[in-house]
């Protein structure tokens, strides 16, 4: 599954820099289908660079220091691998940038609502319905609306405003406050080696809305996605070329699978 964070400081950082660097090059070892980070210029325009490469790559062709950002590496479940595919994704006003950890079902008419519409569809993806969804109905009411649209499956995002941030967990998102020189800063995971140093940490559950904005946060519990049922071993095939459980790939989160035995079992995230 995809790997994202979100880092919001005072003021550009380099500590904050170096970390999300470090990150997003610790996870693209099983994540290697494109990097792609989305800040603030000075001007106030939003800037994306992202293509299939590796983080360190994509950091050489320029990454600048941002006080306020998002970063993603790709794990291909859903669309083709290519640059158009990487995240984060724009807003069709061009202000704003969306990322998505995780993988919808039944999702299709919905696409092709929001193409009649006339949404800019830069991508295959899933995570790109979400954006242009989550346009037409705000942040706050996205899971709600995709619920009503009969759409499964687990979706953590976060979607970065000009002034404002929002993200939803599905059960794999920590929160991390006042710490590394961060004010807030939000991750999939805590496996890098930088996040040892964290003593402020939380982990979101699932149905857990955010609002954050000048390193100010409001966490509320909404709607949760219902769970999308997969065969447990077509999953580790179709994802990542394998037949069957790892120690090191857990089942996604929010995710019924049924095993080759008959057997039914959710992952809930601790």
């Amino acid at each position: 599954m995809c790997r994202m964070l979100y880092m919001e400081a005072a003021h550009a950082h380099g500590h904050t820099y170096r970390l999300a660097r470090n990150a997003l090059q610790e996870w693209s070892s099983w994540n290697h289908d494109g990097t792609g980070v989305a800040f603030y210029k000075s001007d106030g325009s939003l800037q994306i660079v992202k293509a299939v490469v590796s983080p360190r790559k994509l950091y050489k062709r320029g990454v600048p220091n941002a006080a306020r950002f998002i970063g993603h590496v790709r794990a291909a479940t859903d669309g083709s691998r290519n640059d158009d595919n990487v995240h984060p994704f724009v807003s069709c006003d061009g202000k704003s940038a969306f990322m998505h950890n995780g993988v919808l079902d039944d999702y299709e008419e919905l696409r092709e609502e929001l193409l009649a519409k006339g949404h800019k569809f830069t991508s295959q993806t899933d995570s790109e319905v979400m954006l242009h969804l989550g346009e037409e109905v705000g942040p706050r009411n996205l899971i709600a609306e995709l619920i009503k649209r009969g759409v499964k499956g687990s979706a953590n995002w976060v979607w970065m405003h000009p002034d404002v941030t929002y993200a939803y967990s599905s059960g794999s998102l920590y929160l991390v406050k006042n710490e590394q020189g961060l004010m807030v800063g939000l991750f999939s995971d805590l496996t890098f080696p930088g996040a040892r140093h964290f003593k402020r940490r939380f982990s979101l559950k699932n149905g857990e809305f955010m609002t954050i904005q000048n390193g100010v946060f409001v966490r509320e519990s909404i709607e949760t996605l219902p769970a999308r049922v997969f065969k447990l071993e077509a999953y580790y095939e179709s994802f990542y070329g394998m037949g069957g459980l790892t120690d090191d790939l857990p089942p996604l989160p929010n995710v019924t699978y049924v095993t080759s035995s008959g057997i039914t079992t959710t992952f809930k995230p601790q």
